[in-house]
């Protein structure tokens, strides 16, 4: 009996002038590297570096819940060796925090500035998590096309 082959996959060539599909996960993991490399003590007030489990926590978030087109989030050590990432714009807010053990919490504010989501991560709300960001880049995208200039320094 003959099985029938896989279809062959498509691989779209990456054309030059095109947002990166790599561009977003390239800036989040070059952040968590600085963050990982702060000296003991960087803020004068026994800060520590954003450790392995948090960054690791970070990355497998932003893996589920963004792509190419998510708005780039400013980036923090949080909490003795978490990490903060941060989305604004106007009074919206979008707020993960990844302790240093791991867990994820999720803090979003809409276009008045009223909390809309204060959890702790599960399947809810990561799906509600994906939605706000994803409105948010739109908007942020329509406003102003060309922010991804604001992080090639």
């Amino acid at each position: 009996m003959r099985s029938n082959p896989a279809p062959a996959r498509v691989v779209q060539p990456f054309v030059p002038g095109t947002i990166s599909p790599f561009g977003f996960s390239h800036y989040i993991r070059s952040k968590l590297h600085q963050l990982s490399r702060l000296p003991r003590d960087w803020d004068g007030n026994g800060g520590v570096p954003v450790n392995s489990v948090a960054s690791f926590g970070l990355v497998g978030i932003m893996g589920r819940v963004s792509d190419r087109r998510t708005v780039y989030p400013f980036l923090s050590p949080f909490d003795k060796g978490g990490v903060l990432a941060e989305w604004h714009a106007g009074q919206q807010k979008i707020e993960v925090e990844v302790d240093r053990v791991g867990d994820i919490y999720v803090f979003a504010t809409d276009e008045r500035g009223r909390a809309i989501l204060d959890a702790e991560l599960d399947e809810s709300v990561e799906r509600k998590l994906r939605q706000l960001l994803n409105l948010l880049s739109q908007k942020v995208n329509k406003e102003n096309p060309t922010w991804r200039r604001l992080f090639d320094r």
